[in-house]
């Protein structure tokens, strides 16, 4: 059975991409798990940090994530499985460790956080965490709720495609939530009709032969922009996007403008990261 993992800080925006993901999970089939770090206590020189404090927070949290659990479950009277868990130490670290070792199908992040979610999805660092993910992330915006995902967004710079594309992923994520996928392709020079563009064109077109699906070409000379102006047009519930070291990653993450588009995107991000296929 497929496991989304939902990182939780108890921050309201968190809790609402944890309702996100157990509404999903419930739509899928799946099982939810539930991940809240819990800070390891920093000692400054021989200043003693007492116990008593630390082992109430982890009773609080414990009884905060037992009580979400039953609350995100409960609608759906024994259909939904959620599971729990505290780990303590780096946040960041430690949500990137239990994802690289439970391997879940999907791990569902708020864009905002109040809280240790906020330090993972803002900052330099965490978009290349992101991009370097184990698995794929799907990115909440603040306040969405869910509806079915039946029309799925694939942002590509149509560029090797056949090495970059998670083929497999793809076509299991379109087949279970019976999506049609839009391929958007951004380029502010028209170059549609140039042989390279229109061989990976091909080769997308035949990698998703079985899928309906549609390409589509748009002329921007921000990315970002463009591609939100579309997701609005076209009412997309989902936007996936292929990061890679060098080219389309740092044109859609890596400049402020784009920086602005992940944080306040109005659609859900899928983040299919190139090494959680390798």
């Amino acid at each position: 059975m497929k496991t989304l993992l939902a990182p939780i800080d108890f921050s309201a925006v968190s809790v609402n991409a944890a309702t996100y993901a157990a509404r999903l999970a419930h739509h899928l089939g799946a099982e939810l798990e539930l991940l809240h770090v819990l800070d390891v206590p920093v000692v400054y020189g021989e200043i003693p940090v007492t116990g008593g404090s630390y082992d109430n927070l982890l009773q609080n949290a414990k009884t905060e994530l037992r009580d979400l659990a039953h609350k995100l479950s409960a609608p759906y009277e024994g259909e939904l499985s959620i599971h729990w868990e505290i780990k303590m130490g780096a946040p960041l670290y430690e949500i990137m460790q239990y994802a690289h070792q439970q391997h879940p199908w999907m791990v569902v992040m708020a864009t905002r956080g109040l809280g240790q979610v906020e330090r993972f999805l803002l900052g330099s660092t965490t978009l290349s965490t992101v991009k370097e993910c184990d698995v794929p992330v799907l990115v909440i915006p603040e306040g969405h709720t869910f509806s079915a995902p039946l029309k799925i967004g694939l942002a590509s710079d149509l560029d090797n495609v056949v090495e970059r594309t998670p083929e497999p992923y793809i076509h299991e994520l379109m087949e279970v939530l019976g999506a049609e996928l839009h391929i958007v392709h951004n380029n502010a020079n028209f170059h549609e009709y140039e042989p390279e563009v229109m061989q990976e064109s091909m080769l997308l077109d035949t990698m998703f032969s079985r899928e309906k699906h549609q390409f589509h070409f748009i002329h921007h000379d921000y990315t970002e922009e463009a591609i939100i102006k579309f997701a609005e047009n076209e009412n997309l519930d989902w936007l996936m996007v292929l990061p890679k070291k060098h080219g389309f990653f740092d044109d859609l993450f890596g400049h402020q403008h784009t920086r602005r588009f992940v944080l306040h995107s109005k659609l859900p991000v899928l983040v299919l990261s190139s090494c959680a296929f390798d």
